[in-house]
């Protein structure tokens, strides 16, 4: 499912309430997610995009763990978005890194670069068009 500003509000609702019913779902949504929905069992979190700031981080990962349940943040940081992860980790009072989970599986790796590539276009171009 797919969720951003743009989109008119039933559009929103109807596909928050699709990806809600659904098992085994995925939802693709930009930082409108990020604040003010409470949409119940959502285990992971993942960000495609290092967080510029620290708050940002905070209401997309605080999808995940609501209550009393427990969720999985995972955050791609690349060579590039390197600086952005540091000062995300200084802004979250971390004077170490976050658990690193290394990628040593070739053909995996190249395919979640693929898939980040692609999501950094999307994601410029939709800045692009709003200029």
């Amino acid at each position: 499912m797919i969720l951003h500003a743009k989109m008119i509000q039933k559009q929103r609702l109807k596909n928050l309430e699709t990806f809600s019913e659904s098992k085994n779902s995925v939802l693709l949504a930009t930082d409108v997610a990020a604040r003010g929905l409470d949409i119940k069992g959502i285990d992971h979190v993942i960000h495609y995009q290092v967080p510029k700031k620290v708050e940002i981080y905070i209401h997309r990962s605080g999808r995940t763990a609501r209550a009393t349940h427990r969720g999985l943040t995972v955050l791609l940081v690349d060579s590039m978005s390197r600086q952005f992860y540091t000062k995300l980790c200084k802004g979250l009072n971390r004077m170490q890194d976050l658990d690193v989970f290394p990628i040593d599986f070739e053909p995996l790796m190249e395919a979640i670069k693929k898939r980040v590539r692609l999501a950094s276009e999307i994601d410029t171009l939709g800045f692009r068009c709003k200029k």
